[in-house]
């Protein structure tokens, strides 16, 4: 814990909470908390979460947060590799069976959180799932998980128990439980490339994998 509670570790951690912070201005303008407010809180948050990866993201054998160039081309490119590779799966197959089962929910607003029907809104998710959720969801808990148990894939199996809790959270309060077995495998199966991704390359590739997954968004 000494690591994680340094001045050094929380100034690197605040600069990266400042940058997530910024890509999820769009998101957080879509919802209805008052920007100032959604910001500074976001930016708190996010400096705790961004200060578990800078000083436990290297543990257990795992790459860390920054890699050597090598390192980091190999991993953008496997990144790259993957992302594209599941659009044709996610174009002909899981989006439209998703916005269906979205369409049913009790509310709409998770089919409009999920298939924005702008460009802007489609590059505020974007952005917002390659800062916050790739760090929040993915690198942060591997890197806790990691600190504590030693073991990267224990890590990696308690990172997607946590995913997993989320997703089933999220489908119980929209109504959705007769599809859990597909709400809940989708995200822990992109979650699990991702972790990963972050393991073996650090957290860039990872970050390049959701972006470039949610790119297809773009398409018309």
């Amino acid at each position: 814990m000494r690591t994680y509670f340094t001045t050094s570790n929380f100034v690197v951690a605040a600069i990266m909470s400042a940058i997530v912070t910024l890509l999820s201005v769009g998101r957080l303008l879509q919802s209805e908390m008052p920007l100032f407010t959604g910001v500074v809180m976001l930016f708190i948050c996010m400096t705790l979460v961004c200060a578990a990866v800078t000083a436990w993201g290297a543990r257990a054998g795992m790459a860390g947060a920054w890699t050597d160039g090598r390192t980091l081309r190999q991993g953008l490119l496997a990144a790259l590799t993957l992302a594209l590779a599941l659009w044709p799966i996610y174009l002909l197959g899981l989006d439209p069976r998703l916005r269906a089962i979205l369409a049913d929910a009790e509310s709409h607003e998770m089919l409009r959180l999920a298939f924005p029907s702008t460009i802007w809104a489609c590059f505020a998710l974007i952005l917002w799932a390659t800062g916050f959720q790739t760090l929040f969801l993915q690198a942060a808990p591997m890197s806790l998980a990691a600190r504590l148990t030693g073991h990267r894939f224990a890590a990696l199996g308690l990172c997607l128990l946590f995913r997993l809790y989320l997703a089933h959270r999220q489908v119980v309060e929209a109504g959705l439980a007769e599809h859990m077995p597909f709400l809940m495998t989708l995200p822990a199966a992109i979650g699990l490339v991702g972790c990963l991704l972050f393991a073996r390359f650090g957290l860039l590739p990872a970050m390049c994998f959701v972006a470039v997954l949610n790119a297809r968004l773009l398409l018309p």
